[in-house]
């Protein structure tokens, strides 16, 4: 159907005495299910922390590049002893089979998990025929 394409998991960790700004070259790979019916394929994708004007969406020569990004977040009048969540960005990218209408892509994101709607191709759908009696 598809190729996933491959991204690190994780960049390497970093101390939990690290400053903000090495904390911000995180690259995490979202965990990604794949969902497929006669109509087309569904992507969900985990993006915890992720606003909707942080997601970033762009297919080039078939292939769907989605990116996303956290903004850390420090909570007013505390301070920060450790944390492992912080502030960094989200990559994964697929390449889409021709039977994929790549101009209908839907997405939204919701409590944490962006949905990506890939349609397939009126031309690709299977198609029932009549037969008429002689």
């Amino acid at each position: 159907m598809f190729e996933v394409e491959s991204l690190p998991q994780e960049s390497a960790p970093k101390s939990e005495c690290a400053s903000d700004s090495a904390r911000s070259a995180r690259l995490y790979r979202p965990l990604t299910d794949i969902i497929e019916s006669d109509d087309g394929v569904e992507l969900r994708i985990e993006m915890p922390g992720v606003s909707s004007e942080d997601v970033e969406l762009e297919l080039a020569r078939r292939v769907l590049t989605i990116k996303g990004h956290v903004q850390s977040t420090k909570p007013e009048g505390f301070t920060r002893g450790y944390w492992e969540y912080g502030e960094g960005d989200y990559e994964r990218a697929f390449t889409l089979s021709e039977d994929l209408d790549g101009s209908r892509i839907d997405a939204q994101i919701c409590d944490g998990v962006l949905s990506v709607v890939l349609p397939r191709a009126e031309r690709a759908k299977a198609h029932r025929m009549a037969v008429k009696a002689a």
